[in-house]
Formats: C-alpha cells, structure tokens, sequence
C-alpha cells in the first residue's frame, strides 16, 4: 500500500514538476519530423491485463501504416532528436501516466508485448502477479539493449533466445527482493547510470570557418533584435528598469539561442547556396530560441520578470529578418564573385534548351556550383513562352532558331535540359546542332515520386542511350533511403558495369558500410579510384570495403559476411558473355550457379533482411549455356526464398548501354580506327536501357519486393543491332554510308536474334510502379533441387563438359524449365521468323 501512494504522488509530482520539459520535448519532436507527439503500444500487466504503455515518439511515421511498428530493424527511421531522446531515457517520461492510472509502477518488471509473453507464459505467471515498472534489474543491465539488437543478425531470435530468458530471471530476481527502500535504491541506480551526455552531441557544434563568421554575427543580431523590441515597445524611450532586464538577460540570449542555432547546424552549411529550404531553417531556428528563451526567463528569473506581450513577438520578427537577410547578402555577394571570375575566365556562352522545371533546375545549378557557364538565353518549342524570361534569363526561340542563335550569340556549349523529350525530337535537336557545329550536351534527371519533384544528376555528353526513347525515371527516393540510410550493404561483382553504379548510387543514401566483393583485382582497383575521387564528399562518411574474393570461396565469403553482418546483399556477380561460357561450360555452372548458392546460403545464414539477384532476359527459354545457367540460379533464389527469413528476389532485364561487354563499347572502338562496324545479322534486336536506369529500378524494386518474386523491368521497344550502329555512327559526326562500312558476320554459338523477357509459364502483374513488372511463376522447383545443384557442381569441378550439359538438360526438364538443345546454337533465322509470337 505504501508503494502504491508512494508510486501515485511520484509520479503526480513528476507529471507537474517536468511539464516545462514535456513542452520543450513536444517543440523538438514536432520540429523535427512529421507525426504524433506520443507512441502508444499495447503491453501486457499485472493479471496479463492489457494496456497502453506511452513514450514520446522517437521514429518517423509510416505513411498508411495499419499496425503496430516492430521492435526490430526500425533503426533507419530514428529520428535526430528521437536518438537523443532514446539514448537519455527522457522517451519513457510518458510513462509516469502509466503510473498515475495504476498500469504500472516507478520500479517493477518491464512489460512486454503479447507474443513474447504467449511464448513463456509459465514464467510470467510468477512475474505478472505485480505491476510492471519504467525500471527494473533488467534496465539496469541491458542499457544498450538497443546497440546489442542493431549489430545482431537476427535480432528478433537474439531478443526471445538470449535477452528476454536473461530478463525474466532478473525479473523474479526482482519479486524476492521488492521492497519499498529496494525500489528507490534501483531508481537512483538508474538515474546514475543514464548517459546524459547525447543532449550535447558535439557532432552537432561543427563550425566552418564561414560558420564562424556567421556566428558570431547571429550573436549580434540576437542581442540586437532583442533591444529593437524593447526600443520600438516603449517608442524609443526604455525606461531604465527595462534597461536593467535587457542586461539581466544578456546570457540567457546568448546561449539559448546559440543552443538553437547549433542544433539546426547553421554553421555546418554553404549559406552561398540557400534555398527556400534553408530559409524555413533560420525561421525555426529563431522559432525554438524565442520559445526557450521565454520557458528559460520563467523557470530561472527570481522574481519573476514580466516581458511586454508585444516584446517577444517583435524580437521573432526582427530575428528572422537579420538572420535571413545577412544569408541572403552572403549568397548575393558570393554569386557576384562567381561571376566576376567567369568574365575574367571568358567563360563558356551556354544556352539551355527546355524552359521548364527541369531547365530552371538546371540554371540554378549551373550558377550555384559552375559558374564558368555563361548561361545565354533559353530555348524551347513552345510559340507562348518566346521574350519571357526564366529566372532573369530570356527565352530566344525554339529549336530552329538554333542556327541563327549559335551565330549571333557565339554559343559554344548548348545543355539539353527537358524530363519528357521523345526520342525523335532529341534526334532533331542532335542533327540541328551536329549542323549548326555546336557541342551539345544533356542534363540527367530522376522524379522523385513521394515529392513529385526533379533532381538533376549529372551534366554529360550525349549517349546512344539517349536517341533510343527511353523514358526519365521516377523513383521513390525516401523509400530507398529508408531501406538503404545507415544500413551495411553488401555488393557481388561490384567492379562490374552493373556493380559499380550500384555503388555509386547506393552511397548517395549514405549506408553505414558498404562491403564491395569481387574477383578483378583491377576492377576493384578501379572502383577504389573512382569511389574516392572527391566527386561527392558525402560519400566520406561511409565505411567502404574491398574484399578482393570470388563468390565460390566458401570460407572467404563466410569470413566476410561473418565480420561485416550485412543486412542488404545485391547480387551483381555472374559471367555473361554468350559465346566464352559455350566454350567454358564448367566455369558458368560454378559462377553462375554454385557461386550464387553459395551467396545465397551466407546470406540465409548470417539474417541478411534483404537479398537482390540480378539477372537477364536470356534466360527465358534459353538456348545458350549462360543463359541457362543464370535460370538455375534464378531457381534457387526462389527456391531458398520459402526456407529463409531473408526477403530473397530476383530482377530481369535485358542488355544495358555501355557495360564492359556490351556492343557500345565494341561498335565505339571500331567507328574510333575508322571501321568497318561488325554486325552478326541484319535481323539481330535486343532490348537495351543504360546502367543508371537499371541500377535505379533494381533499387526501387528491392523496396517493393516482399520476397519470392521476380521483377522484370519495362525494356521499352526491341532495338536492331544495325539500327544501333547507324545512330553510333551519327552521333560520332559521319554521315551514313560514307566513310563507316557496316559489315555483317554472322550469329555465333549460343545466341538468339530475338529476346524474351517473360516466357509461357509466368503471370505478368504490375506493381505501383509502371516501369517495374513481376512475375507469378507457375512452376514448381523439384524436391531433390538442391542436391542436383550439388550434383552439377561436382560435375563441372571435374570438367565433363558432355556430363554437365546432360545434368543442365535434366535439371531444366525435372523443374520445367523450357530450353532448347543447350548444345545447338542458333544459325539462321527460320526459327525465328516462323515464331514470332514469343516476343514481348
């Protein structure tokens, strides 16, 4: 009885004490994310009764979200003020409603969501015959129980297996000693033990040499805006006792409001490139340093000072126009300098074709990060924007003014800025310019689909890729920083075409390490050059690991993923070349299959949460041994998938631009000595899309896939091999049939002129995205699966080349997996012309 109104007073006077905290606790969570104040989950009490536990929110929300948030593998959605909020305890306060309404204790058994008690109800019979507490034994012991699950690879078997066993004995441990003077020894205990240091997290007081300036500056500003209030409330007359306070409160000024400055990091940014982004950042910055300052004179003024009503109200408004307004000076000053040096540098007399969002991107960037383009005027086809002005920046004409333009202007450079340009009109606007004896380049871009908005990516010369009409992609850039922010990544085959972009783009959502395995020593020596180039400084702040090993290392790869615990894995790792895997048909059933089983089983076995094969349209009703290969290994992801915890998927797609092994490279070699250009069959269409594009769809399919599926990619229309070589030939500047032979070859052992992306077997059903399809396989893999793959392995060790074609025929036939002879290639195009329904 003593405890209970000990726990009722307590936890009263704590609620009435700690509300000046509560309201500051609320402004931060507010200010920095979307969402409720409080997290409220369901736990199990005293009599196994049901109840609310409450704590502030520390996570940001899952828009459409129907269900309670996991314990497990939410570290990626802590929010900056939930971690500190976490790290100090200051989360649970909520609690002390808990104890007021007699759902819980100050000091008891920490309650415990229903699954975990339904598994070891017998103990908790014991443990629930009294209220659960905010802390206990266990709290004490497992402070960092968070940090323990994070670097776990299965935190969930962790917590029931190790943890929550470890708990319950502490919990009983508790019940034989409860006693009213135990329980404030363990709360003081507690309190001792709870690291406070996080509300004074240095990482956020890192100061710039321009921050420096800035800062001391917006000490100024605070004292002067201060002073302005008072000097305007009492019409330029203070009387001297209001004098007095403004002196009184000089400190409080300085450091409540450096306190909000450092938080928002103001002195860690380039105030030269500010946006309507970093203008809501002074607002609230000078927002929570009025609000605390206003809770600061409250609490600690003695007596009581009394602000004019109208004082803080006009300090807010003077603040924010000093602190705004000294940036704004800043970035117009810093923008002129820029210009002066291009003036003096002759810069590069620029004109932006397209006048939409995509060019008024593109000039920002242009003048913010550079400045040696002069940027001219724009261009754009549409009759009704002609003499407007974009961004100060006047609209000339539309792409057949382009001549007249380049002369009288002197252009140089023309940048080809437009998110939905068709095919057709791009290779209007290149002939336009190759004649006009101009150098044109385009501006990559990528639609982001939670915001609707245009990020540009890069400025680079025109591409094949980009006179074949593929579409800009759209991606859900937050969903795949959230799969991706603060996670180890793992990449197979990462000094390859498709691997290095995944890294490369994988860093921009900042991972915690990326491990980057592969069997090229050059490969990745390459990667290492480019990864550390200086090209993005963000990319610093990742961990990066060569792991110079082939996936058909066993114990390597097991070392690896033992000491770096990733949690995603995309597998990039595969031999690809049709006619060298003919010839070496042991070395693609021990890459490509046994190499795949052996990633795929690590990955099962250390809990990676996510795990991506990339694949290719060859293995639809393959006629060559890699494409067969590749199906069998496409199998046995969809066949681990069932078994496994790890979400396991596969994404198809055909032939990408530019890889080391593609025909660009090759057709780019031969049209550089002059020719001629070697063709295999003037009938040969493949489906093409550049690297990034791939690279951004099997990104964006990871977040969407659930496990067991396989994701095709929209190819668009197929591509002729020999219409590919003409525009090749015309982007490099010859006009066709002069001077560049095209010359036919013939088909070499393996290939198909046609490619497949879904075969009989398989349901196509869209997803929410339009360029991401998946299939419903309606086969089903065999019992014995994985001892054939045992089987064929030990086969291709040997290097029976008869033997190991017969066990890939055996094992495409017992797993319905429609192929052709492995041993035939495909000589002449009868086949084909008489099926020409198998294409998609």
């Amino acid at each position: 009885m003593i405890t209970r109104i000990f726990n009722i007073i307590a936890s009263f006077l704590g609620l009435v004490f700690l509300a000046p905290v509560f309201l500051i606790v609320a402004i931060l969570i507010k200010l920095d994310s979307r969402g409720p104040l409080f997290f409220s989950q369901e736990r199990v009490g005293k009599g196994f009764r049901p109840f609310n536990i409450y704590k502030f929110r520390t996570m940001k929300e899952i828009p459409n979200s129907n269900g309670t948030p996991t314990m497990f593998r939410q570290h990626h959605r802590v929010t900056r003020i939930g971690d500190i909020l976490r790290k100090t305890k200051i989360d649970e306060l909520p609690q002390l409603v808990n104890v007021f309404k007699g759902d819980m204790n100050l000091v008891g058994p920490r309650p415990e969501l229903r699954e975990f008690v339904d598994i070891f109800q017998g103990r908790y019979q014991r443990i629930l015959t009294v209220r659960p507490g905010i802390t206990d034994l266990a709290s004490l012991e497992y402070l960092d129980e968070e940090r323990i699950l994070m670097n776990s690879p299965n935190p969930k078997e962790e917590y029931i297996s190790k943890i929550l066993p470890r708990k319950m004995d502490l919990a009983i441990a508790y019940l034989d000693k409860a006693s009213f003077f135990f329980d404030l020894n363990l709360i003081f205990k507690t309190l001792l033990k709870i690291d406070f240091s996080g509300l004074f997290n240095l990482r956020n007081f890192k100061v710039s040499p321009q921050g420096a300036v800035f800062f001391i500056s917006d000490s100024l500003f605070g004292f002067a805006s201060f002073y302005m209030a008072y000097f305007l409330r009492y019409e330029w007359a203070i009387p001297d006792k209001e004098l007095d306070v403004i002196l009184y409160l000089l400190p409080f000024i300085f450091v409540i409001r450096a306190m909000a400055y450092f938080y928002y990091r103001f002195y860690s940014r380039l105030w030269e490139y500010s946006s309507l982004e970093e203008l809501i950042l002074v607002v609230k910055g000078a927002w929570l340093g009025s609000v605390l300052l206003i809770f600061a004179i409250f609490l600690h003024s003695n007596p009581p000072i009394s602000l004019p009503r109208s004082v803080p109200i006009i300090d807010f408004i003077f603040l924010i126009t000093m602190l705004g307004g000294s940036r704004l000076v800043w970035r117009i000053w810093k923008e002129r300098q820029k210009r002066k040096i291009t003036k003096r540098e002759n810069g590069i007399r620029t004109v932006i074709f397209g006048a939409g969002n995509a060019g008024a991107l593109l000039l920002k960037n242009l003048r913010s990060k550079y400045p040696h383009f002069k940027v001219c005027g724009f261009i754009d086809d549409n009759p009704k924007n002609k003499n407007n002005t974009l961004m100060g920046v006047k609209i000339i004409g539309n792409r057949f003014d382009i001549p007249s333009i380049v002369a009288e202007l002197e252009v140089q450079e023309i940048l080809i800025a437009m998110k939905n340009i068709s095919s057709q009109s791009l290779n209007e606007v290149v002939d336009i310019c190759s004649k006009s004896v101009v150098k044109f380049k385009i501006a990559s871009s990528v639609v982001d689909i939670s915001t609707n908005e245009v990020h540009l990516s890069t400025i680079r010369k025109m591409e094949i890729n980009d006179l074949l009409g593929r579409d800009s992609v759209s991606l859900d850039l937050s969903a795949i920083k959230s799969m991706i922010f603060n996670k180890r990544v793992l990449v197979t085959g990462a000094g390859g075409s498709i691997g290095s972009e995944l890294c490369c783009q994988i860093l921009e959502f900042r991972p915690s390490e990326l491990i980057m395995v592969d069997r090229g020593e050059n490969y990745l020596y390459e990667l290492n050059n480019t990864l550390n180039s200086g090209n993005n400084p963000e990319w610093a702040n990742t961990k990066k690991h060569y792991k110079f090993c082939s996936i058909t290392n066993k114990e390597k790869m097991d070392s690896i993923f033992s000491q770096y615990r990733p949690q995603l894995v995309f597998h990039a790792a595969a031999h690809k070349h049709v006619p060298l895997m003919e010839e070496n048909v042991d070395e693609a059933v021990v890459n490509n299959i046994y190499g795949t089983k052996l990633t795929v089983d690590v990955s099962d076995k250390y809990g990676v949460e996510r795990f991506v094969m990339v694949s290719t349209d060859k293995v639809i009703r393959p006629t060559s041994v890699m494409g067969t290969t590749k199906k069998i290994a496409e199998k046995y992801v969809e066949h681990m998938n069932g078994k496994s915890k790890t979400k396991f998927m596969t994404v198809r797609f055909g032939n990408v631009l530019g890889s080391k092994g593609s025909v660009v490279p090759f057709f780019q070699k031969q049209i550089e000595n002059g020719g001629p250009v070697t063709v295999t069959h003037p009938e040969m269409t493949r489906y093409f899309m550049s690297i990034p594009e791939a690279v951004q769809l099997i990104l964006q399919a990871a977040v969407i896939g659930e496990g067991g599926e396989i994701f095709v990619l929209e190819m668009g229309e197929p591509v002729k091999i020999v219409d590919l070589a003409k525009k090749m030939i015309r982007l490099a500047g010859y006009e066709l049939d002069q001077g560049i032979e095209i010359k036919f070859t013939g088909i070499r052992p393996g290939e198909k002129l046609y490619e497949e992306l879904v075969d009989d077997y398989d349901e196509v059903v869209e997803t929410n995205h339009k360029k991401i399809k998946v299939l419903q396989s309606k086969r089903p893999v065999n019992g014995n699966f994985e001892s054939m793959v045992e089987e064929l392995f030990q086969v291709a060790v040997e290097g029976d080349f008869s033997k190991i074609k017969v066990l890939l025929r055996n094992m495409t036939r017992q797993n319905q997996i429609d192929a052709p002879l492995l041993n035939e290639s495909v000589e002449n195009s009868e086949f084909f012309s008489k099926n020409k329904n198998l294409q998609t």
